[in-house]
């Protein structure tokens, strides 16, 4: 992600509901009865849910 898709709330929005790569194995694999609760937020919710370390700001 670049720094000014970081602060595009557009790019978020647009991002919303996609399975990205990362997440689509074990959107995959979920049980759809009961799918995991942090991939559920991962997908809906993708800026809520933002890695961050100290080395990637």
């Amino acid at each position: 992600m670049t720094r000014q898709q970081a602060k595009s709330t557009t790019w978020f929005q647009q991002r919303a509901w996609r399975v990205t790569a990362s997440a689509f194995s074990r959107a995959a694999k979920a049980d759809i009865g009961q799918p995991s609760l942090s991939l559920v937020r991962q997908i809906c919710y993708p800026k809520a849910f933002q890695f961050t370390t100290k080395a990637t700001r």
